[in-house]
């Protein structure tokens, strides 16, 4: 007995050391399972991958039809824009066109500009701004000379006939444009 003791001890100190293999039928359920892992490891990532792809791809798409769509607001809001604008400021135009003409018809307004009356003229010129509405006026003899200026009295004569629009208006031609207030010497 004593030796079937030391029989068993030996094979059970052997079992505790040494590994025990599985069994077949386990080895395989645990390969197959690790291998069912992997793969759906590999699909979830493929997924994930494909499914950011698309989402990327998506965004980049919006934001240019978004783009394009801000840009096609923006001139369709442009256009309008200027179109009021336009018509603003061509009724503006008849307007003060209008209230010129009725100004400068007036007898005693070319009287004073006939005989060269500068301080009448002058009065003349600001009487004008504030009539017609215009931000300024100047006023110019026959011989495209500017001898009166609303914005500054003190402005010096100074010949203008070199302007596109003095010069039409002196050839007899209704004139359009407009005009930048400058330095008195222009």
């Amino acid at each position: 007995m004593a030796g079937s003791a030391a029989a068993r001890s030996e094979v059970g100190d052997a079992d505790v050391d040494s590994p025990r293999p599985s069994p077949p039928h386990r080895r395989r359920t645990t390969a197959r399972a690790r291998r069912g892992r992997g793969l759906a490891g590999r699909l979830f990532r493929l997924v994930g991958a494909s499914v950011a792809t698309v989402l990327v791809a998506t965004l980049v798409l919006l934001d240019a039809a978004a783009r394009q769509t801000a840009s096609a607001a923006g001139g369709a809001g442009l256009a309008r824009t200027t179109r009021v604008v336009t018509v603003l400021l061509a009724g503006r135009e008849r307007a003060l066109a209008g209230a010129v003409d009725v100004f400068a018809q007036n007898p005693a307004f070319r009287a004073l500009l006939l005989d060269g009356r500068v301080e009448d003229l002058r009065d003349q010129a600001l009487e004008a701004a504030e009539r017609t509405g215009a931000t300024w006026v100047q006023v110019v003899d026959s011989q495209g000379v500017r001898v009166a200026r609303s914005d500054d009295p003190t402005a010096p004569r100074a010949s203008l006939g070199g302007s596109v629009l003095v010069a039409g208006a002196l050839a007899g031609e209704a004139m359009q444009g407009v005009g930048v207030a400058g330095p008195t010497g222009s």
